[in-house]
């Protein structure tokens, strides 16, 4: 049986239609067993709510009568009747909470928000989806040395994660499958077209440290996209405390100045301000378009865990790939004068 803090569970004063259960989160060592002794007790659950980071579960009965049939049997599943104003508030924060965007194309489904994010589905096919996995790998195992959690491979001038910059020296020519994609790009003109290229993997439980992409090095369009698997992408107003944190090189520990470093943990001092913050999906094989404020007011980011929560189910992550597209500046263009000057680089 699971340790739970007790404390975190607010308990029903009388009966209600939702038990607590144990044995049934993602922090859970067997996850899965306290929902399995749930479903078969009587009662007719109408739904089980896991949640992200805790070792217990909610789950739901037409009535307290049928709750109380589950509750009455002992089973070491069942914990306790849960409070009504408990209930609410975790299924009003599993819910999505980005703002509605607005639908700008149909073929293929295309989204923008009001931050400046645009979110384009369908963007390759499962082929191109396939070939870019099989090519990603092709090069990784030709390289020699340690093993890393999180790769990446460089076309064009070499990203520099010690200068958040490119390499003046490193460059590879970008293969045809990647060049291909640039004539499908939302380019608004030349400066809009990529030419520098990372292609990255990060394993189920990797994440990318909260970041502002470089504004003096780079044009305003970042282009991700994501292939493999989906994921769940955090974006952050960024505030003067945050700004402080950023500029820290702690992008830049180990690994060398091609490798992603290892993901730190953030200091007790970065705890920021109450500002505007969200999680947005990132579907497989969907290109997101980072511009205006979404590209020099917000931190992007990805928690490091091996599941997402999707509704009242939490989702396994799967082996996800990320290819990020950028347009570097000529150098009599370097700099920028945009209005976050507390992240302007």
């Amino acid at each position: 049986m699971e340790k739970v803090p007790v404390e975190e569970l607010e308990a029903a004063p009388s009966e209600s239609r939702w038990l607590w259960l144990l044995n049934a989160g993602d922090m859970a060592a067997r996850a899965r067993s306290g929902i399995t002794q749930a479903e078969n007790l009587p009662g007719s659950p109408v739904q089980i709510v896991e949640l992200l980071a805790k070792p217990y579960a909610l789950i739901e009965y037409k009535s307290p009568e049928d709750a109380t049939k589950a509750f009455e049997t002992k089973s070491k599943a069942i914990f306790a009747y849960a409070a009504p104003a408990m209930v609410e508030r975790i299924l009003f924060n599993i819910q999505p909470n980005y703002p509605p965007p607005t639908l700008i194309s149909n073929n293929p489904p295309t989204y923008e928000f009001t931050n400046g994010l645009i979110l384009i589905h369908d963007f390759i096919g499962k082929g191109e989806e396939e070939e870019m996995i099989r090519e990603y790998h092709v090069v990784t195992s030709s390289r020699e040395g340690r093993a890393l959690k999180r790769g990446a491979v460089h076309y064009g001038p070499h990203f520099d994660y010690t200068t958040f910059a490119v390499s003046k020296s490193a460059s590879t020519p970008p293969p045809e499958y990647l060049t291909r994609l640039l004539d499908r790009l939302p380019a608004r003109d030349d400066r809009d077209i990529p030419d520098q290229y990372t292609l990255q993997h990060y394993p189920p439980g990797t994440g990318i440290p909260p970041h502002v992409d470089t504004h003096s090095a780079f044009e305003e369009t970042i282009y991700s996209l994501s292939f493999g698997a989906s994921t769940r992408m955090d974006f952050k107003l960024c505030g003067e405390k945050e700004s402080r944190r950023l500029r820290l090189p702690k992008r830049s520990l180990g690994g060398g100045v091609e490798t992603p470093p290892p993901e730190l943990a953030p200091s007790v001092d970065s705890v920021e301000e109450k500002t505007e913050e969200w999680e947005l999906e990132l579907p497989a094989r969907s290109l997101l378009v980072m511009r205006g404020p979404s590209r020099y007011g917000y931190t992007h980011g990805i928690k490091g865990r091996k599941h997402d929560q999707d509704g009242a189910r939490l989702i396994a992550r799967q082996d996800r790939y990320s290819l990020t597209m950028r347009r570097i500046k000529p150098a009599e263009r370097i700099g920028c004068d945009c209005e976050y000057s507390h992240v302007c680089s």
